[in-house]
């Protein structure tokens, strides 16, 4: 049995930030899911009247939103690669995989309106005080 390498965390982080700048740089859905995410994710966290988890929950869920998209632009490469012609087997692959980020998407949204409703109400409690 041949002698496996050892394993390097940071050249593969380093590997893992060059697959997101590649996705940034070619992806542009990926470039619309950064655009949007990046500034609901600082204005919500500078925002004082929502609570923490509800901060949190919003976070993981971009993450969870855009690491979704990333599995799903990978898997519509090697879709291409595998099947350049038009394959039915293809377009189901790439529709699934489209329809994850769909639900990803859909629960970002959620998470959003979650803590808008919290800082209306949060708000309103604190001026009432």
């Amino acid at each position: 049995m041949p002698k496996s390498k050892h394993y390097n965390f940071f050249k593969n982080a380093q590997w893992a930030f060059e697959g997101v700048v590649a996705a940034a740089r070619r992806e542009r859905a990926f470039q619309i899911e950064l655009a949007l995410s990046i500034p609901t994710l600082i204005f919500v966290l500078l925002v004082k009247h929502v609570r923490f988890a509800y901060k949190v929950i919003l976070f993981m869920s971009i993450a969870n939103l855009l690491s979704t998209e990333l599995i799903n632009s990978s898997l519509e490469a090697v879709t291409d690669l595998a099947e350049p012609a038009y394959n039915p087997k293809a377009k189901f692959a790439k529709d699934t995989a489209s329809g994850a980020v769909f639900f990803s998407i859909l629960v970002v949204v959620a998470s959003l309106v979650l803590c808008i409703v919290d800082y209306f109400l949060s708000g309103k409690e604190s001026d009432e005080a």
